[in-house]
């Protein structure tokens, strides 16, 4: 690539708590969440365009959070790879790629990498630091507790499963109770692979299976996807109503679905 500037992206890698710091020079930054985005509509043999129409006006530097998410789609049949996308956009502005995890940040250098693109890694805090959110409350108290959980739980729901079971969840957000073959349909993944990913989040109560098919296990679990409570299923009854003990082992069979 002799005579020409080699892209490069920002790898910015932030632990639980610092998920609102901007790296050093996107204080003027775009922003745009993965998280907002829909999942892309299936194109067999087409390019997928994942990015049009939805990045910041202008040419100044993009802050793209929650990049994670694009290696879930990656892995979905004739959803396009938005890995090759992000590196073009790389040769005419600044990007940085924010993510939690670090085996999502190996990832996602490895795969830029292979597109010619090189990356560096900032980190927003050093080991050790005590995150802000606990900075403001009280460490021995019942919100300290209650961020210690989230922050280890999110971690062990990533550690298996991986982003797919956050393309579940949104799914399941937005259209529940659905069923195993319409799910592997809409992932892209195999009966038996939807299958598994739903087990895993049974496992966490995540999901449960009704007569309808399979739904998040509360209502408002739906929040985290932008979707709304259903207030009718969540009335003061079932606070009162005791749960029924649920069966040893797997809670549901793919192959009666």
């Amino acid at each position: 690539m002799s005579g020409r500037t080699v892209p490069k992206i920002l790898l910015w890698r932030t632990d639980y708590g610092w998920e609102h710091r901007l790296p050093p020079g996107f204080d003027r930054c775009g922003i745009l969440d993965m998280m907002a985005l829909p999942l892309p509509r299936p194109r067999a043999g087409k390019t997928v365009r994942v990015f049009a129409g939805v990045l910041p006006r202008g040419g100044g530097p993009i802050l793209v959070r929650n990049a994670q998410r694009m290696l879930a789609w990656k892995r979905m049949r004739d959803r396009g790879d938005p890995i090759p996308e992000i590196a073009r956009l790389a040769r005419g502005r600044r990007l940085a790629l924010q993510c939690r995890f670090p085996r999502h940040v190996r990832e996602l250098a490895g795969g830029l990498e292979a597109e010619g693109v090189r990356t560096s890694l900032l980190q927003a805090s050093e080991g050790g630091v005590l995150p802000p959110p606990y900075r403001a409350i009280d460490p021995g108290g019942e919100e300290a507790g209650l961020h210690v959980a989230l922050e280890w739980e999110t971690a062990l729901a990533a550690a298996r499963g991986g982003q797919i079971i956050v393309e579940l969840g949104r799914l399941l957000a937005a259209n529940s109770p659905a069923g195993l073959v319409d799910l592997s349909r809409a992932l892209g993944v195999t009966r038996g692979a939807a299958g598994s990913y739903l087990r895993w989040m049974a496992d966490v109560s995540l999901v449960r299976k009704g007569e309808g098919g399979f739904e998040l296990a509360h209502p408002l679990l739906a929040l985290r996807f932008g979707g709304t409570s259903a207030p009718d299923r969540a009335g003061p009854q079932d606070e009162e109503r005791e749960t029924p003990p649920r069966p040893p082992g797997g809670f549901f069979d793919p192959s009666l679905d």
